[in-house]
């Protein structure tokens, strides 16, 4: 559930990924900027897209919340693929959508044909 959010609709650039995931599981700057290290109005540049992070810390910051370092990572050849994937995952909870409706539907007409009964 963690990352169900508009990946599909909306391209996400990977320092906002970067900020979500961090934010997700309850870390602050100051925690990854001693990951890497770094003082935090530094890290907070970088995390901002205003100082590039680079190819090692975004390792040690992926390592650190234990993500796929392609989710932080600026130049991801797999992009379009993941984009693709999340287009397909989108189509899926929209009919799972459709289908619970649906049946929320026919549970209202049965609640109201049981009251009916009752009167």
């Amino acid at each position: 559930m963690i990352f169900f959010y508009n990946f599909c609709e909306n391209q996400i650039m990977r320092k906002e990924n970067l900020i979500r995931i961090r934010k997700e599981k309850g870390f602050t700057q100051q925690q990854i900027a001693e990951i890497i290290p770094t003082d935090v109005s530094n890290y907070s540049r970088k995390e901002s897209g205003t100082v590039k992070i680079t190819q090692n810390e975004l390792e040690k910051i992926a390592t650190f919340l234990d993500v796929p370092i392609e989710l932080l990572n600026d130049d991801n050849p797999e992009e379009e693929s993941i984009m693709l994937f999340n287009k397909e995952y989108l189509v899926i909870i929209k009919r799972y959508i459709a289908k619970l409706e649906a049946e929320n539907v026919e549970l209202r007409e049965k609640i109201e044909k049981m009251r009916e009964v009752l009167k």
